[in-house]
């Protein structure tokens, strides 16, 4: 079966669903068809046009494809402002695949994918994420357009009503997760320089930020680690822009059906201690 064969009996699957939708008038259920629709679009496009790899083409990949992969996922409702329940299994996957025991996450949002890099890092490891102190000033972000400015306000100003990490903060089971607070343009990463197995970046969706953030993760992974981005689609054009650039000097994979990017140190030709 093609790509295309496959997104459009995807596309016909969804649709089927948004006329029961609208005869039952479930219309929460309908927009919810509408936007699967256009992910599956917007995936497509995405998947023909960037110059990142498949991730099937991956060694991460191909050594592990006739085995099992045991992970911990948990089935819960898609979460607004996450990590999509569909790309939770690759991200645990590539969690345990890793074998790290140190985890850096830039942004935080509600915990969601927090709890699932804690539930399969390795037994006595540590996972550290990092977002926005409560009751940040983002008129003193600077390096932030005003549409950019507006679309991660608005994001951070509800997470942090819900509550930022709110499905690990208290909990016994994540006591070996710790919560950051500061900017991750100015944030201090020494600490963690070159001892990270696995960093997950999904904090500001300015070119400035994922450049930022991405030159950062560089510095702090293991000879071994793993760069995990999430957004790595047509509608954040700042990170398909960056990723797609980064991707001329460094082995970059997109895993299809969702918007994650990776970038795994001991198979890039050219390893590097910052991002170009």
């Amino acid at each position: 079966m093609s790509r295309l064969t496959f997104y459009l009996i995807r596309c016909c699957s969804i649709l089927s669903s948004c006329v029961v939708s609208l005869v039952r008038f479930d219309f929460r259920r309908f927009r919810q068809a509408i936007k699967e629709i256009l992910i599956a679009i917007f995936a497509y496009v995405r998947d023909r046009s960037c110059n990142l790899r498949n991730f099937t083409e991956s060694e991460f990949y191909r050594t592990r494809r006739d085995n099992f992969c045991w992970t911990a996922i948990s089935m819960y409702p898609h979460i607004w402002l996450n990590t999509r329940i569909t790309e939770i299994p690759y991200l645990a996957l590539l969690t345990t695949g890793s074998g790290t025991r140190c985890i850096f996450e830039f942004g935080t949002c509600n915990g969601f994918s927090t709890v699932h890099l804690a539930r399969n890092v390795d037994d006595g490891g540590n996972v550290f994420t990092l977002d926005l102190p409560p009751n940040t000033d983002y008129e003193t972000l600077d390096h932030l357009s005003a549409s950019q400015k507006y679309e991660d306000v608005v994001t951070n100003q509800r997470v942090q009503a819900d509550g930022t990490g709110r499905h690990f903060v208290g909990k016994d089971a994540y006591s070996h997760v710790t919560q950051l607070f500061g900017d991750t343009m100015t944030f201090d990463y020494s600490p963690w320089h070159g001892k990270v197995g696995l960093c997950f970046v999904d904090a500001g969706h300015s070119y400035e930020y994922v450049k930022s953030d991405t030159e950062n993760a560089f510095r702090m992974l293991a000879d071994d680690g793993i760069i995990v981005w999430h957004d790595f689609d047509i509608l954040h054009r700042d990170i398909y822009a960056f990723l797609n650039g980064l991707s001329k000097d460094h082995r970059l994979y997109y895993i299809e059906n969702t918007s994650l990017a990776v970038y795994f140190k001991a198979e890039d030709s050219k390893p590097a201690t910052a991002a170009t």
